[in-house]
């Protein structure tokens, strides 16, 4: 999506504080054409966000969420393969097995 920083001011703002996002502080994470992601921090509050635009025949569309992430975690995470049941299950076999209580990490 040619220019879509540029047209992303006027499409997004903080879902914290309802300002509206520097251009400055957007991370292009991918752009494929149609689909694009961003990563946001607002510089009033310092909310991060990921922000979602896609175009269709019914024109653009754009999804923003909150998020614990870094900018730096997103461009290691983003696009990876997801954790599956099965390694879900092996952890808590581990921990299980080992007396390891969760809440000692929390």
């Amino acid at each position: 999506m040619e220019d879509s920083g540029k047209n992303l001011k006027h499409l997004v703002k903080c879902p914290v504080c309802e300002k509206k996002y520097q251009h400055g502080r957007t991370l292009l994470i991918e752009d494929d054409g149609d689909k694009t992601t961003f990563h946001l921090t607002c510089q009033n509050c310092l909310t991060s966000t990921l922000v979602f635009v896609s175009r269709s025949q019914m024109g653009l569309v754009s999804l923003g969420m909150a998020t614990d992430l870094s900018a730096g975690d997103v461009k290691d995470f983003f696009g990876k393969e997801p954790i599956s049941a099965d390694q879900v299950m092996d952890v808590y076999e581990f921990m299980k097995e080992k007396n390891i209580q969760i809440d000692k990490f929390i």
